[in-house]
Formats: structure tokens, C-alpha cells, sequence
């Protein structure tokens, strides 16, 4: 059985800015494309090993890459304001997810 592709960084992005590139400023989208990479390539749903999939996706120091993916967490807590425009955009990417994946199955 052949291992499973892992995305890329470039793909994520292109993917992330075709779902929420409208609703969102282009730092919040590159912010989530990061976020979405690490936990792509991670190998757990936690804030250190999603910063550890997204160093080893670009290539890049793991303690910067935590600390980026820490950052977008409160970020992304504190900005209540923005609220609904990152939820329906999550809501998008979770629609668009599970369209790739029976497209694959």
C-alpha cells in the first residue's frame, strides 16, 4: 500500500484562499493556511505538535512555528469581534474537507 500525500503549504493556501479569501484580511488567511498545514502534518491536535507539523512541512525551526501557531490561538480567542466571519469560514473549510475526502474514498 502506498503512503498517503500529505498537502503541501502552497496547496493548503491556495485551498484556504479560495474558501475564506473574500470573508477575511489576507494575514487572518495566512494565518489559517499555516494553522491548517501543521495540523495537516501533525502527528496530534495540540498546539506544539501542530506547530511541529507546520515547521516540518516549510522546512522550518519548530520553536518559531509553535510559537506562530500559540499566537494565531489567541489571536483567534481574543478577537471576539471577528467571530462569526472565522466561524462561517471554519464552517466553509469543513464543508470543503469532507467534499475532498469523499471525492477521495
Amino acid at each position: 500500500m502506498a503512503a498517503a500525500r500529505k498537502m503541501g503549504p502552497r496547496q493548503v493556501e491556495k485551498f484556504v484562499w479560495r474558501v475564506c479569501g473574500g470573508d477575511m484580511h489576507a494575514a487572518r488567511v495566512l494565518s489559517v493556511a499555516n494553522a491548517v498545514t501543521g495540523a495537516l502534518w501533525a502527528s496530534a491536535l495540540a498546539v506544539s505538535a501542530i506547530g511541529a507539523g507546520l515547521a516540518q512541512a516549510r522546512g522550518m525551526s519548530a520553536k518559531h512555528c509553535v510559537k506562530q501557531v500559540d499566537r494565531q490561538a489567541e489571536r483567534n480567542a481574543a478577537s471576539r469581534g471577528a467571530f462569526p466571519t472565522i466561524a462561517s469560514c471554519r464552517m466553509r473549510l469543513a464543508e470543503a474537507f469532507v467534499e475532498v475526502v469523499d471525492q477521495t474514498a
